[in-house]
């Protein structure tokens, strides 16, 4: 039973590294434009009576 529980944390460590490290790599490889998020939204704003 011990060694299915080290087995399952190590297999979950090792998959999260794999996936910060995907990630890390997509975002610094389009490094030469940079990149400009412009999110505008209209709302009316109403008091409560």
């Amino acid at each position: 039973m011990r060694k299915g529980k080290l087995f399952a944390t190590g297999s979950v460590t090792l998959a999260a590294a794999a996936l910060l490290a995907a990630c890390g790599s997509s975002s610094s490889s389009s490094s030469s434009k940079p990149q400009k998020l412009a999110w505008t939204e209209a709302a009316e704003l109403t008091m409560p009576n």
